[in-house]
């Protein structure tokens, strides 16, 4: 229980830092914790931690960030996408999507997040940890090549390194797909070169950016 104290004490601090950034004008998106980013040399799971258990793909020579922050440290949504433009830029008129799976949030920013199969197939060991499966012959031949299971292989990733489950929004009652779910997104820049979308998921506001050249 004092721990738990401890970790909300040290949330609202950091909040309070950042709302007091914001109000002197020295916030810049890039003070936003990092949760997954990638470049042409490497994917990482925050900033620093390469992995191959995923591929992530752009055009020309790119860089991508997946990033969030507390919804409490802006005071409307408003506030939290004009934050991340910079000096002089306006919010272009673009629609808010109500919902829709972080991967399909990523394309419309020109950003394709998949399983690297090749990995798993050299490291089968990996494999059963990150499924939470023991698998014999059978079952790793049906993995491989049954429809669909790369998908449950980037929904136990992603859960296990970018963002925590939320099972309420996470799972399609209907198919029994598993996806990552955010909600209100919307494209906040796009100039040919850069692109900009935030959203929201659980108690966070998230940024996707990506950059080419």
């Amino acid at each position: 229980m004092f721990h738990k104290s401890k970790v909300i004490k040290k949330k609202r601090t950091q909040e309070l830092s950042l709302k007091a950034r914001i109000a002197e004008g020295k916030f810049v998106w890039r003070d936003m914790t990092t949760v997954f980013s990638a470049e042409c040399s490497g994917v990482f799971f925050g900033d620093a931690e390469r992995t191959e258990k995923l591929i992530v793909t752009g055009a020309g020579d790119w860089e991508m960030s997946i990033q969030k922050i507390p919804i409490p440290t802006f005071d409307t949504r408003e506030e939290f996408d004009r934050s991340v433009l910079n000096p002089g830029e306006q919010l272009p008129d673009e629609p808010t999507i109500e919902e829709i799976y972080l991967e399909d949030a990523l394309k419309m920013i020109n950003v394709i997040v998949e399983v690297n199969v090749d990995f798993y197939r050299e490291h089968l060991d990996v494999l059963e940890k990150d499924l939470d499966a023991d698998l014999d012959l059978q079952q790793l031949q049906y993995f491989f090549n049954g429809p669909g299971n790369d998908q449950e292989l980037l929904f136990k990733v992603l859960t296990k390194h970018v963002e925590e489950e939320i099972p309420e929004i996470d799972h399609n009652l209907i198919t029994w797909e598993k996806h990552l779910m955010v909600y209100e997104m919307r494209i906040v820049l796009r100039d040919g070169n850069t692109w900009r979308a935030t959203c929201r998921r659980g108690e966070n506001y998230f940024l996707l950016s990506f950059d080419t050249s």
